[in-house]
């Protein structure tokens, strides 16, 4: 599904490169007002998508370096009576933190298709506000089409991640046992006390 949805990502942007939209002036006398808060409305999306994708960047290098930063503490336990249940432990807890991890990376992807399709909008709304007041004639139904299929992988993301996001609470609950086994065995109780 991923690798479906990037090659959508690269066939919108061949696409809008085709059909270039001139930027309005937001000052321009021709454009009434309400024309002109629809277009800062968009630029506004623009920039609030890219605030989200920065966000999500920085999640994912947030989650990354915890799940290193754990999975190096419970790399230096101590071997005992608890050390086959401290490597189950290690195990789960690996396997939630990879599934975390991922659920970041998707999330990040999941914002820059929302970014295209902000942009691709913005594009739609300079467009369509460009032929109703007679500023300029484009061909508005590749935008159109374009914003339609950028509508259908932010769904379809969200839908992945939702279930990306079942996944992550599974392997939470598992390493939590595991890890309830190995302090009950004698394990270091402390060894996992930080957070993201």
């Amino acid at each position: 599904m991923r690798l479906a949805l990037t090659m959508l990502l690269g066939l919108v942007a061949i696409g809008c490169a085709a059909n270039a939209v001139q930027r309005l002036d937001l000052r321009d006398p021709r454009l009434p007002a309400e024309a002109r808060r629809w277009l800062a409305d968009a630029e506004d999306e623009v920039a609030i998508a890219w605030a989200r994708m920065d966000d999500a960047r920085a999640q994912l290098r947030r989650l990354e370096e915890y799940r290193d930063e754990q999975l190096d503490r419970l790399g230096e336990l101590k071997p005992g009576p608890a050390k086959a249940e401290g490597q189950k432990a290690t195990r789960a807890f690996e396997s939630y933190a990879d599934a975390r991890v991922e659920l970041a990376e998707m999330e990040l992807e999941a914002t820059e298709v929302s970014l295209e399709l902000a942009r691709t909008r913005l594009t739609q709304a300079r467009a369509e506000t460009a032929v109703r007041y007679d500023v300029a004639v484009y061909d508005l139904a590749p935008i159109v089409r374009e914003v339609e299929l950028l509508r259908g992988g932010v769904a379809a993301y969200e839908r992945e991640l939702e279930e990306q996001r079942a996944t992550v609470e599974k392997k939470a609950a598992e390493a939590w046992v595991a890890y309830s086994r190995y302090v009950s065995k004698g394990g270091v109780s402390n060894a996992l006390w930080s957070s993201p």
